[in-house]
């Protein structure tokens, strides 16, 4: 079982938590950071965007990634929110365990 993080914006913290709390509840996360006031710069319709937002690093197993994600489509207030899925070298044995254990599979 692989352990990888997987990046998301959310325009709020409202939305972090939210988003943060569906994906504990349903155990296809194991733990999500919550990473206020960045500054994101993207190409939109076009148009050059600027906006606030809030980084979620979702960690979890590759055997979870497409119900994270399917998730994430649900509950996101973007039309195409962020989702990219991050692989890990190498993961603290301890903490690879307790991971795989508050997730779905464990």
């Amino acid at each position: 079982m692989n352990i990888v993080l997987i990046l998301v914006t959310c325009p709020d913290n409202a939305v972090a938590h939210d988003l943060s709390n569906q994906l504990l509840q349903r155990r296809e996360a194991a733990c999500v950071n919550i990473i206020p006031g960045i500054s994101s710069v993207y190409w939109w319709e076009g148009e050059v965007e600027s906006s606030s937002e809030v980084l979620l690093v979702i960690k979890t197993t590759t055997e979870l990634i497409s119900k994270a994600e399917q998730t994430v489509t649900n509950y996101h207030p973007y039309d195409t929110p962020e989702f990219v899925v991050l692989s890990t070298q190498h993961v603290n044995e301890q903490y690879a365990a307790w991971l795989i254990n508050n997730v779905a599979l464990g």
